[in-house]
């Protein structure tokens, strides 16, 4: 998995059937018969990751919906996502490289 920075872009897993009510998802990998269940802040968060999203844009959306100062966020979203990752629920994608000149 590569380095999860600030600009590493996350997309949910294409594979993956999910399902939110009154706040909570539960997410389901088939292949691995696995069930995965999310809180309302991860929710909030999943549910931004359909499209790619990267991991410092995640962390400004944390701070305009919930009360949470910036530097929390940014923790709080790379640790969760790390913790996706490692679960097999997201694509992680390395950021791109900076154009010079």
């Amino acid at each position: 998995m590569p380095r999860l920075t600030l600009r590493t872009r996350i997309r949910q897993r294409r594979d993956c059937a999910f399902q939110t009510l009154d706040g909570e998802t539960v997410i389901l990998l088939p292949r691995e018969r696995t069930v995965h269940q999310l809180d309302e802040v991860g929710s909030f968060l999943w549910a931004r990751m359909a499209r790619p999203a990267q991991v410092g844009t995640l962390a400004e959306k944390l701070c305009e919906e919930f009360e949470v100062d910036e530097a929390t966020a940014r923790a709080d979203v790379l640790a969760f996502v790390r913790q996706l990752a490692d679960r097999g629920l997201v694509q992680v994608h390395a950021p791109r490289p900076r154009r010079s000149g």
